[in-house]
């Protein structure tokens, strides 16, 4: 038995806010592209059904411990419960890619120049930008029939979609974890290539907790290091 069309699904796949949207910038293109991920459930729907649970990692990926010198991760594993009644989704949890969805638009922008930014071009082809606007983002770059990327997934003829599929959505579960709220939040941020933190707040607060300021304990900077060291 299928276990998306299972008796037990009591939700169907719900979106997990607003898709990700990873802007591209391929010189050769002119204007930026935008790619969309694919739709993924939330912590909540991930593991409400028996088929969730059959289908993604059965732990949680979180902190060792809440002490600010051991900046390692372990996983923890799920409380088993009646599916449908007790999800038993421990708090602060996201469903996550492992291989952030970021990672996609790199890659094309990388191809788009034949080299990494920064770096002088090597043996890599460029890919002709023409590919990206007329195959690569258009709804149909690939002729129908081919194979699923899951035997769940749809007839994805969008090959960036296709992509966006195997990394991991609401038809190919397979990839996803349960992720610590935190360690996600920091994790997006240093995919998207952004600070982890503001950098002016760190400093004012290591001013302070420097002078003895009693009021801005020094766990509060250790903490965001260690968050950073969890990723």
């Amino acid at each position: 038995m299928n276990p998306l069309h299972s008796e037990f699904i009591l939700h169907i796949f719900e979106e997990r806010g607003d898709l990700k949207r990873v802007r591209v910038n391929i010189p050769s293109v002119g204007n930026a592209l935008y790619i969309l991920a694919r739709s993924y459930p939330g912590s909540g729907s991930l593991f409400r059904t028996l088929a969730g649970r059959r289908n993604v990692l059965w732990a949680r990926i979180g902190p060792s411990t809440d002490e600010c010198d051991n900046p390692t991760v372990e996983s923890q594993p799920l409380v088993p419960a009646d599916p449908t009644t007790e999800p038993n989704i421990p708090p602060r949890s996201d469903t996550e890619h492992p291989i952030d969805v970021q990672v996609h638009g790199r890659f094309m922008g990388y191809a788009g120049i034949g080299h990494r930014p920064g770096m002088l071009p090597g043996r890599i082809q460029l890919t002709p930008g023409s590919f990206w606007t007329n195959v690569y983002t258009t709804a149909e770059g690939l002729p129908p029939n081919l194979p699923r990327v899951t035997s769940s997934s749809p007839d994805l003829r969008l090959p960036a979609a296709r992509v966006m599929e195997a990394l991991g959505s609401s038809t190919n579960r397979s990839p996803f974890m349960l992720v610590d709220s935190q360690i996600n939040a920091y994790k997006g941020r240093m995919f998207g290539l952004t600070n982890p933190f503001d950098p002016s707040d760190f400093a004012r607060r290591a001013s302070l907790a420097a002078q003895g300021n009693p009021e801005v304990p020094v766990t509060t900077l250790l903490t965001q290091l260690r968050n950073v060291s969890l990723i």
